[in-house]
């Protein structure tokens, strides 16, 4: 009975430590946008010279904004999830079986109870990871957790992941475009035309780098490392993919943030560390937001250039995920 209640706590516990870096970092990040849309209206409510300024560059206080939000979200997760593996201590780490069993959790932990109970977990297991791990390998070739036909921890496989992650986001961001999705969410087209907005060098440093940062960190790092500890990849790849989607709120937003997070905690998986999803990711981001910033994704927008992405992210999917023979 005791030993029920205890597991009942421990796994009480568990969930609790999966959730509240979300929800620690989406509200701060909320708070930061609360406080802007209160001080933006007090300054509108006073008019002169700073009512005149938001009024005519909303895309640069929604960048500032932005920039502010993920930093103090960053800092508020950051002390519950302590040094997070950028990239694999040693070559191979994260690779794991075909069928990703065995993969080591891409996010760190500082809790001492935790790590030792996956130690002790990892000493009872080992002779038999031992035993079948050849028997896996032989069995299942393939899958999005293998090695595919080029390494993705070395230059050309980092390349062909950055491809694959632009065009799968072109092919995504055109679709929603010609099927009418983003029209309909009237919320998101606002977002993004005071996005667009923006300064372009301040968009590119705070959509390029200081968001998909502050996202990587929590969202691949911390959570998907705990959620794969608790609850195994699979799951920590999709749960921790709805939670990206979530934490954007619109539906469009959604939908294309849940996708993409699938494939960035699979590429955290299999390299082991955040660079790789964190340089996808900041690649992403960096050439939408300059293709529209310029009025080059308006012109992409047709079946054409929806085929052409479309053929692209599957040439270097296919270098990325298709087993070696």
């Amino acid at each position: 009975m005791k030993d029920s209640m205890h597991r009942g706590m421990r796994g009480g516990n568990g969930t609790l430590r999966i959730f509240l870096p979300f929800f620690v970092f989406l509200l701060a990040g909320e708070l930061i946008q609360g406080l802007g849309s209160v001080l933006c209206a007090a300054l509108m409510r006073q008019g002169g010279a700073a009512a005149d300024y938001i009024t005519a560059y909303p895309g640069s206080v929604q960048v500032v904004f932005a920039a502010v939000s993920a930093l103090a979200g960053l800092a508020a997760v950051y002390p519950q999830g302590g040094r997070i593996p950028v990239l694999p201590p040693r070559a191979g780490r994260g690779q794991g079986t075909p069928t990703g069993e065995g993969t080591e959790p891409c996010g760190s932990e500082t809790d001492a109870e935790e790590d030792q109970t996956a130690r002790n977990q990892t000493a009872r297991n080992q002779t038999t990871q031992t035993q079948t791990a050849q028997n896996r390998t032989d069995a299942a070739p393939g899958g999005l957790f293998a090695a595919g036909r080029v390494e993705l921890t070395t230059p050309m496989g980092m390349g062909c992941a950055a491809v694959f992650s632009v065009c799968l986001a072109l092919f995504i961001s055109i679709l929603f475009y010609l099927t009418g999705l983003l029209e309909a969410d009237a919320a998101a087209g606002r977002a993004a035309a005071a996005a667009n907005s923006a300064p372009l060098a301040a968009g590119l440093l705070v959509y390029g780098i200081v968001t998909p940062l502050a996202e990587e960190y929590v969202f691949r790092g911390v959570i998907f490392g705990r959620m794969q500890r608790q609850l195994g990849l699979r799951a920590a790849v999709i749960g921790s993919a709805l939670l990206f989607g979530i934490y954007h709120g619109n539906l469009s937003q959604m939908l294309f943030a849940a996708g993409m997070g699938v494939v960035f905690a699979v590429f955290c998986a299999r390299a082991g560390g955040i660079f790789i999803p964190l340089l996808c990711h900041a690649s992403v981001n960096a050439l939408i937001f300059l293709l529209s910033a310029e009025g080059v994704f308006q012109k992409m927008v047709t079946p054409a250039w929806a085929a052409a992405m479309a053929g692209l992210s599957a040439v270097t999917g296919y270098l990325l995920f298709a087993g070696r023979r």
